[in-house]
């Protein structure tokens, strides 16, 4: 393209806008429009974002011999106060385990917030807090005082905790009936998982059942040789069938077992009621 036919097409573009003044206005306006949108977006991204902030109930934390899993969270939005249960296993026969906990606010990052912490069991503790109306996520330090400078955070978003406003702090007697009932929810669960597994394992023992009666009646029309890979597969669907046999009975034993410790969790529920 030459100096000239450039010139050309500027003066048609100039024209243009001296035509219909209203053009750089349109333009403008889109401009506007379009940075609206992508802040507005750029926002909801950003709040899904902090969402993944919030540590996952029941996801296992290691800290050096101890494994420490948030089982609860709860806020009372009219009095403040929060509740985190947390259940610590001790991997360690040699060493006791001896902790500190320290909760903080994100918009004031250096100030600890004061809290309670009730030890239920030697492994299940119940913390505290009051927080202002005002808040966006908070984050429980659990510290290992047995090895300096060790310790995990554990984060919960105010769009991610449970609203309980009948919530209130109980004694150690409520507390420990609290935890109870919460391991007695994790088992029924757990059994729930399993009792899906076996009606799984019984849909492939009844497909495979299906498939060695067609087997068996289609050997009538087979040759020597073609009877015998049917054999052959037929004893290799009665194998599978006996390996998930076994697999179910594993399984119901653990449902057995499970149930039984539910008995016993009910039993011991009574004697803090």
């Amino acid at each position: 393209m030459n100096k000239e036919s450039m010139q050309i097409k500027v003066d048609n573009i100039k024209k243009k806008f001296d035509k219909n003044k209203s053009i750089p206005y349109y333009f403008l306006t889109s401009i506007c429009i379009i940075g609206v949108l992508f802040f507005l977006s750029s926002n909801i991204l950003f709040n899904k974002e902090m969402s993944l902030m919030s540590t996952e109930i029941n996801k296992e934390m290691n800290l050096n011999s101890l494994v420490v899993t948030l089982k609860d969270r709860q806020y009372n939005s009219e009095n403040g106060l929060v509740q985190f249960t947390i259940k610590i296993k001790n991997q360690s026969l040699n060493e006791k385990a001896d902790l500190d906990f320290e909760i903080r606010e994100k918009n004031n990052p250096t100030e600890i917030i004061p809290g309670k912490v009730t030890k239920v069991t030697n492994s299940d503790y119940i913390i505290t807090t009051k927080v202002d109306k005002k808040w966006d996520a908070l984050s429980l330090t659990v510290i290992d005082k047995n090895v300096t400078g060790s310790y995990i955070k554990i984060y919960s978003d105010i769009r991610d905790i449970n609203i309980n406003n009948e919530l209130k702090e109980k004694g150690v007697n409520e507390y420990t009936v609290e935890v109870i009932e919460n391991e007695i929810k994790d088992i029924q669960q757990e059994i729930e998982e399993i009792n899906t597994l076996i009606s799984t394992k019984n849909s492939k023992i009844s497909t495979l059942e299906e498939n060695i009666t067609k087997l068996e009646a289609d050997k009538k029309y087979q040759t020597e040789s073609e009877i015998e890979a049917t054999e052959n597969t037929i004893k290799s669907n009665q194998a599978s069938i006996e390996q998930l046999k076994n697999e179910i009975k594993i399984e119901s034993e653990k449902c057995k077992e499970y149930e039984e410790k539910i008995k016993k969790l009910e039993e011991k529920k009574k004697n803090f009621l």
